[in-house]
């Protein structure tokens, strides 16, 4: 049995979960909901987005466990147990976000405006706040608590990754049980910057690089 038949079944698992079903949100003009994951699992589980074991973390940026390319459709995940743990499964959710705005960015939806696919101007960490946002009220509903952060930590070394989780905690408490809830642009805007200052994040854009999603 390879890594990808461990891994594969698991990631469809949390697509389908109750706590994906729950979803319902909209982020600077996109549509993030339970629908939405669940076109991420068709094309998963057609084979048309790949899920791959990358141990060596070529294709995950230094300081991750999971990434999703959008150039080559895949997630990537760093472990063939990834996916076991709270975190991880908010972490995969995460990552399903962005292939979710991939597939929406794709001619066969983008033509329909399905899930705000027809947002122009959107930039790189547009996407990746919006999927912060996600993996925060996923890990609410998943598991009845928002996502643990250690207040303790190294400042200076994790820092930029406490600011992002509790905006993104606090954000999504605001969204839990509201169907079609709508992120004040300011909080967006907010979280948004501080994404854009993290050093693991840093290293992949900046703050004017457009999302590259879409590229069927």
């Amino acid at each position: 049995m390879s890594a990808e038949d461990l891994l594969i079944p698991r990631v469809l698992k949390i697509l389908l979960s109750k706590a994906v079903s729950q979803m319902d949100f909209w982020a600077h003009g996109m549509h993030i909901s339970a629908g939405g994951y669940l076109t991420v699992w068709y094309y998963i589980s057609q084979g048309l987005i790949k899920v791959k074991l990358d141990r060596l973390g070529s294709h995950i940026p230094k300081g991750a466990e999971a990434a999703y390319e959008g150039l080559i459709h895949t997630l990537w995940l760093r472990r063939d147990t990834y996916g076991s743990r709270p975190a991880e499964r908010s972490a995969i959710l995460h990552e399903c976000t962005h292939a979710l705005r991939d597939i929406m960015q794709g001619p066969a939806f983008k033509k329909e405006g399905m899930y705000g696919s027809k947002i122009k101007g959107q930039l790189h960490f547009d996407d990746e706040a919006a999927a912060y946002i996600a993996e925060a009220l996923f890990y609410i509903y998943d598991n009845d608590v928002e996502r643990p952060i250690d207040m303790n930590a190294d400042e200076q070394k994790y820092g930029s990754a406490i600011a992002i989780f509790s905006t993104a905690n606090e954000i999504a408490g605001g969204l839990k049980g509201r169907m079609r809830a709508v992120v004040k642009e300011e909080d967006f805007a907010d979280l948004k910057q501080k994404i854009s200052l993290d050093p693991i994040n840093a290293t992949i854009a900046g703050p004017t690089d457009p999302d590259d999603s879409g590229r069927w």
